[in-house]
């Protein structure tokens, strides 16, 4: 069993203004490589948002969206007839559609949120908030790609004998890729010295 694994640092991320032209976003991963917000159709993207001023978010039709909160004091979003959600605490998704028109209102001066996007009618994308104090622990990989977001502090990621034992820094991002054959759930072991978070994604798509 055995899968491709990559480790992208920040440096190598890529910055473009929102769809809507009203900020900007860090993209970190899109699927396909050659999907966009303005060409083909992507199946997933992974970014990060830098928000600085109210406003409303881009519009993504048919698009299931999950949104959690990495820097700053955060925004509220309503979402009209469909609620409102408080993106005030670090790390705790949030979930919506991408069709819903949703209205930002800062909290208390800009901040910065992860956003998964997943096409619904082709694929989907399982979240999960993994917490390490100073210790191990053990995630599995289940997904077609499973990504591994370094929210804060320093993690170690190995999965012998395949995957050596890679440091994670903040904000970097291990991404693994299993075989067209074999999407089997893998377990990875997970290291820190000091108390530190990391967002799990297990992307699937048809």
């Amino acid at each position: 069993m055995t899968r491709a694994w990559r480790l992208v640092e920040p440096a190598q991320y890529r910055t473009m203004p929102w769809k809507n032209g009203g900020g900007t976003t860090t993209e970190l991963a899109i699927h396909p490589a050659d999907g966009g917000l303005a060409g083909a159709r992507f199946i997933w993207r992974l970014s990060i948002a830098s928000i600085t001023q109210d406003g409303p978010f881009s519009e993504f039709v048919g698009y299931d969206r999950t949104i959690l909160l990495i820097d700053g004091k955060g925004a509220i979003l309503d979402f009209g007839r469909n609620g409102r959600a408080a993106l005030t605490d670090l790390f705790a998704p949030h979930d919506f559609k991408g069709e819903w028109a949703a209205a930002c209102r800062l909290v208390d001066g800009p901040c910065r949120d992860f956003n998964i996007m997943v096409d619904r009618s082709r694929g989907s994308a399982r979240t999960r908030i993994v917490t390490l104090d100073a210790g191990a622990a053990t995630v599995v990989a289940s997904g077609m790609t499973t990504v591994l977001f370094a929210l804060d502090g320093a993690v170690r990621a190995v999965a012998p004998p395949w995957m050596p034992n890679i440091g994670i820094g903040r904000h970097a991002m291990l991404r693994i890729d299993a075989a067209k054959d074999d999407d089997s759930p893998l377990p990875i072991e997970l290291s820190g010295e000091a108390r530190a978070h990391l967002v799990q994604i297990d992307l699937r798509w048809t």
